[in-house]
């Protein structure tokens, strides 16, 4: 969620991204690189991913979430 930061952060970053979800990192090559840090950037991404995925909207990568973010 909004705050939290680490390897789970950028591993949900990092789909996202692929996804075509932009998070906020930083662009090098063209290409945007997860940072880890779950700002309102990554929020933002989170909950468009859920509404186009029929989520519940709250912007936190919970159980469902992830499972459909590791399964798309």
């Amino acid at each position: 969620k909004n705050g939290d930061t680490g390897c789970a952060v950028k591993n949900a970053q990092a789909l996202l991204i692929f996804k075509g979800y932009g998070c906020g990192g930083s662009i090098s090559g063209g290409r945007e690189t997860p940072d880890g840090d779950f700002g309102p950037t990554t929020e933002k991404a989170v909950k468009s991913f859920q509404s186009k995925n029929n989520l519940s909207i709250d912007g936190i990568i919970g159980s469902d979430t992830w499972r459909i973010l590791l399964n798309t």
